[in-house]
């Protein structure tokens, strides 16, 4: 991915559905889908992801956190978190929101 459209992410949201609780648990979030019944477990980067979006972070900034705190390309990063991104919106627990 090149940095064009690593720096598009600077105005994309993460909002997460109301019929969502989470909990922090040290460095992974546990979320529980109040409509569905299901568990769902987020390992350190994804609970990462989670509390910095339920804080009002861009993805563009929460990325750009994530690059300095650990070892990873923009594209690597971008190219994992897309997908796990992609999950958690197809079961309904986020919604990706464009905003100036």
């Amino acid at each position: 991915m090149n940095t064009m459209a690593f720096e598009s992410l600077a105005s994309t949201y993460v909002e997460s559905s109301d019929e969502v609780l989470f909990q922090v648990l040290d460095e992974e979030v546990v979320l529980l889908d109040m409509k569905s019944g299901q568990y769902f477990g987020l390992n350190e980067i994804g609970a990462l992801i989670w509390v910095m979006s339920k804080k009002g972070a861009s993805l563009g900034s929460i990325l750009s956190d994530i690059i300095e705190k650990y070892d990873v390309s923009e594209s690597e990063l971008v190219g994992h978190v897309t997908p796990f991104l992609d999950e958690l919106e197809a079961e309904g627990l986020i919604t990706r929101v464009e905003k100036a």
